[in-house]
């Protein structure tokens, strides 16, 4: 059972980092501006601008979406 648990937060992570990096691609045209400003200031090194600061941005959004995978997996284990 465990197992599906780590691929639960593998897959969940990764459509994180997936999904922040379409909404990046997207705030080049002018949308999402707010969400952009916001989150630059939470992610070390991110910036719409290079490459590289996207990879950081994106590296970030996996990690947030593991601390996130993790406190919604435990929710469940608790209310299961």
């Amino acid at each position: 059972m465990l197992l599906y648990y780590n691929f639960f937060i593998l897959i969940f992570a990764l459509f994180y980092s997936l999904t922040f990096v379409f909404i990046v691609l997207m705030s080049r045209k002018g949308r999402f501006a707010r969400y952009i400003a916001m989150v630059s200031k939470v992610y070390k090194g991110f910036d719409t601008k290079s490459s590289a600061g996207i990879m950081k941005g994106a590296v970030w959004a996996f990690v947030d979406g593991i601390i996130t995978a993790v406190i919604l997996l435990s929710i469940y284990l608790l209310i299961k």
